[in-house]
């Protein structure tokens, strides 16, 4: 049994307050003071992306010595993070909360649970400091229209047991599929067609049995992912994007095989992003965040962390899974917080494909992430 209890408040939000007259925001409640070659710049809270600050023109933001150590910021500041539900990717953030490494900065993080497709307009209006991304056409266009938002860090690298499960039935005996057999195929994730790993189902399909498959051609289904195996149990799902336990379910039924080459390695399909608060606004407070999630990866989340009992009972309770559940997870967490491109250059393509962007051109690596705060942890990229 788990000895951990969070003492951390959380809320749960509905639709982003859009009101100014209403906007009470936390992180500018506390008077902003910024050193920077011996200035106080002044800088005021209802600045929007026009009055971008470079991180680099406001002063020393880490220890030229050691880039992951502590640089406490002067006064106590209040971050708020927007997440959509408790999920185990998020290890990082309830871990650096819990074990005081966001202390060690002078933060004081408050999480809320907020609808996915809310963050990033939360971002945007600053209602939210650093919001979960995922890759969504609404997230893609909304990047392209500029309007704050960057992705700054990845969370995790997934479980290489999270991809895509298909009926066995469906295969011949080299693995292949039969291009007879796409025709009407059942496709499930949590959200449809709208998301970036279709993409490399159609891929796989494409190089694996019928080169003429399209991303339109299947019947798309959203259901939570325990729904989806129970599809592909009985039948009525033929192929479906799992993560643990729910592919080691499928895989124990006999039913269906994971298609290995399907996703490549190290992918991670979530992000964090900061809108203009920490961007451009506080970049003090945006590198003390980072780099306390960067630490924490580093010093508690490596190798034979389900093995640490302190890290398991802090998972148990933020989480609320089982013992056994949180011992047998498999994400991988990166200390040098890489930001890899494959997964957005796949979402964007079959995006498109589908008509869901309201662009054209694919876009270019500085409008989809601010590599700034994650350079500074790695000087020379080392």
């Amino acid at each position: 049994m788990s000895n951990y209890r969070s003492s951390r408040r959380y809320k749960r939000l509905g639709q982003p307050n859009c009101n100014p007259q209403q906007k009470v925001h936390k992180l500018l409640g506390t008077p902003v003071r910024l050193l920077a070659a011996g200035m106080v710049l002044a800088l005021s809270a209802c600045a929007g992306p026009g009055t971008d600050q470079s991180p680099d023109s406001v002063g020393q933001l880490s220890d030229a010595e050691d880039p992951l150590a502590p640089f406490p910021l002067e006064e106590e500041t209040t971050v708020t993070f927007g997440v959509p539900q408790m999920l185990a990717s998020l290890a990082t953030l309830f871990v650096a909360d819990s074990m005081g490494e966001f202390k060690k900065e002078n933060l004081n993080v408050e999480i809320e649970t907020v609808p996915p497709d809310s963050i990033p307009l939360m971002l945007e209006k600053g209602e939210l400091d650093v919001g979960v991304i995922s890759v969504t056409p609404n997230v893609l266009n909304m990047l392209n229209e500029d309007m704050g938002i960057r992705i700054t860090m990845p969370t995790a690298i997934d479980d290489p047991r999270s991809g895509w499960y298909i009926n066995k039935s469906l295969l011949d005996a080299d693995g292949n599929i039969e291009s007879s057999g796409t025709s009407g195929l059942s496709v499930a994730t949590y959200v449809g067609d709208k998301t970036g790993v279709v993409g490399y189902f159609t891929e796989w399909v494409q190089t694996h049995g019928d080169p003429e498959f399209q991303a339109t051609d299947p019947e798309y289904k959203q259901l939570p992912q325990a729904n989806s195996m129970v599809g592909m149990q009985n039948g009525s799902v033929d192929a479906a994007y799992l993560s643990p336990p729910f592919s080691q379910e499928v895989t124990k039924s006999g039913c269906c095989v994971q298609l290995e080459d399907a996703i490549p390695e190290g992918m991670g399909t979530a992000f964090y992003g900061f809108g203009p608060n920490l961007r451009t606004e506080r970049p003090d407070v945006g590198q003390a965040v980072v780099r306390a999630m960067a630490r924490t990866n580093a010093e508690h989340l490596q190798d034979g962390y389900t093995e640490d009992t302190e890290i398991v009972d802090i998972l148990v309770s933020e989480l609320s899974m089982p013992t056994e559940v949180v011992e047998n997870l498999g994400y991988t967490f990166d200390p040098k917080l890489t930001l890899r491109t494959g997964y957005l250059d796949v979402s964007q393509e079959h995006f498109m494909s589908i008509g869901m962007l309201r662009y054209s051109d694919p876009l270019s690596d500085e409008v989809i992430f601010d590599r700034s705060f994650v350079d500074r942890l790695n000087p020379g990229g080392e």
